[in-house]
């Protein structure tokens, strides 16, 4: 489900392989980068380029691991499907999540 990337500035970027984040997977998702951030990898970029669905209990994965991160570390999202960011528009989650449309500019903009 998740492949490490690549670790640069201390940033690590996680790519999904899967092609949705739903109730079947969500658990293990949020398993999975709850041990890389108590691990202290708290800056994270997750790569989205392969998922093209997010229901309900992807997206709450995705926001228990914000609020796991918190104040000591960055998360941002990369390369969003348009299916993917409709999801995050209408939940308003667009707004909480910093977005990138590729990698090198989440690198770069968590950089700064």
């Amino acid at each position: 489900m998740l492949e490490w990337q690549d670790e640069q500035e201390g940033i690590t970027v996680v790519r999904l392989t899967e092609e949705s984040l739903t109730a079947s997977n969500a658990a293990s998702f949020r398993a999975r980068l709850s041990e890389l951030a108590e691990g202290g990898r708290t800056r994270l970029i997750l790569d989205l380029a392969n998922v093209r669905y997010v229901d309900s209990s992807g997206l709450g994965a995705l926001v228990s691991l914000l609020k796991r991160i918190g104040v000591k570390g960055e998360l941002a999202l990369c390369a969003v499907a348009p299916a993917v960011m409709s999801v995050l528009t209408l939940t308003r989650m667009d707004k909480v999540f910093s977005i990138y449309a590729d990698r090198g500019a989440a690198v770069e903009g968590l950089s700064e």
